[in-house]
């Protein structure tokens, strides 16, 4: 295993939340902090980038090379790794260069991530061979992080997600946010190996037109089975939310800005400590769509609802609204 300082992990709490909303309909409401799991590499992030710092220790590798756009959690948190390690780290950010640099550029810059721009146009091939054999050939050997840190062995340290948890502890849904299907193929194996037969999965896209996720989910696993070299087992049920993206990924309009304010103000003032504060990209789609789901009637009362808190909360930051 990469040898990243892991004094300051600790596992993830588990805490109640009893938001007016869910105590109204019944719902017992419980939130899975990741985002509380340690300082910089926090969420779910901590959970895709530990196999893969594992992997490209073990293939001789001191660089990482990765994609994310200018408000990426992910180039944060390869940025913090590669900085614990004393690695050398290369973001290439999609669209132009902009000053002052936001927050988490800002962060990443200051941790020795070498940040360079690609064009719109240029992103888009960000996947297929001859590009990034261009982009080696610029940049030097390095361990290839995908756009988000997904990929199979990604699948495999998001499993571990709710580890920690006692495994009597049930629940009837899962929720999580997802923006590449990584994390929800995670938590279903995770759902899965806790023999849940009657357990729901939600997912909630945070980008619009997220129902090609189902599809990205699917080949993840398949990706993960063929690494791993066992069949992925019978999986809980699952579906995507689709309706609660607010106009695409990182838009933030007026109703949701309001609603994240309003939420961690609630959050601060009657919420366990520390308080469990949301930003408008991830986690406050997230929280915003199990609250409607519940609040419509949705999900029954007396049921008991887990929702992973993915971190991310340092974007509150670069994000404007």
């Amino acid at each position: 295993m990469a040898t990243l300082p892991v004094a300051d992990w600790q596992p993830p709490p588990l805490h109640p939340l009893p938001h007016p909303v869910a105590t109204r309909q019944g719902v017992e409401l419980y939130t899975l902090r990741l985002d509380l799991v340690h300082p910089h590499l926090q969420g779910n992030k901590w959970y895709k980038l530990r196999p893969n710092l594992a992997a490209a220790e073990a293939q001789g590798h001191r660089t990482l090379l990765t994609f994310g756009g200018a408000f990426s959690n992910h180039l944060y948190s390869t940025a913090a790794a590669g900085s614990l390690l004393g690695w050398r780290t290369v973001g290439l950010v999609r669209g132009e260069p902009t000053q002052p640099l936001n927050p988490v550029l800002t962060f990443a810059q200051a941790c020795g991530m070498e940040l360079h721009y690609l064009s719109r146009g240029q992103y888009r091939h960000k996947t297929e061979p001859g590009f990034l054999a261009e982009i080696a050939q610029t940049y030097g050997p390095a361990y290839l992080l995908p756009e988000g840190g997904s990929n199979a062995l990604a699948v495999t340290g998001c499993a571990q997600m709710l580890a920690e948890l006692p495994p009597e502890l049930s629940f009837d849904y899962y929720a999580c946010a997802l923006g590449t299907g990584c994390t929800l193929a995670g938590l279903l194996l995770a759902v899965a190996a806790r023999r849940q037969a009657k357990a729901q999965v939600l997912g909630f896209p945070v980008l619009k037109g997220g129902g090609f996720l189902a599809a990205e989910t699917t080949r993840l696993l398949a990706e993960h089975a063929q690494v791993r070299g066992f069949p992925t087992p019978p999986l809980p049920a699952w579906q995507l939310l689709v309706n609660y993206h607010f106009g695409g990924y990182a838009k933030v309009p007026p109703a949701l800005a309001q609603w994240v304010t309003e939420f961690n103000h609630w959050a601060v003032a009657h919420g366990p400590a520390p308080a469990c504060v949301l930003e408008p990209v991830y986690t406050g789609k997230l929280f915003y769509g199990v609250l409607d789901l519940i609040g419509e009637g949705g999900i029954a009362p007396g049921s008991r609802v887990l929702v992973l808190h993915t971190g991310g909360v340092y974007a509150n930051a670069s994000v404007q609204y």
